[in-house]
């Protein structure tokens, strides 16, 4: 989309980033089902979930046909941040994830 390559007007592309993140999220919510730990008990997994919401925000804003290409590549760019301090969370199993051992060091 950055490099307006006009391969991404296909109808594919509009379809296949929200079915992508409806399943993202459907998964995580069904893997928290699965292995009884919800949000209100562990922190980290709220964080992980917010986190996902975020992602999810700022996929749309990079995906997304505005003019605004510094929008979209500051949306790009914070999108993968996001994906890595979710992994982080889910590794640590902490709310802070990767800020966790920035902080203590």
């Amino acid at each position: 989309m950055l490099m307006r390559n006009p391969h991404f007007r296909h109808k594919i592309f509009r379809i296949v980033p929200p079915l992508v993140d409806t399943l993202l999220l459907a998964s995580g919510i069904t893997l928290m089902v699965m292995i009884e730990q919800y949000p209100t008990t562990q922190a980290w997994l709220a964080v992980k979930l917010s986190a996902l919401l975020v992602y999810i925000i700022f996929g749309i804003l990079a995906l997304n046909r505005i003019n605004n290409m510094k929008v979209q590549a500051v949306s790009f760019v914070a999108a993968l941040a996001t994906i890595y301090f979710m992994y982080s969370v889910a590794r640590a199993h902490h709310p802070l994830g990767i800020l966790l051992t920035t902080l203590s060091a």
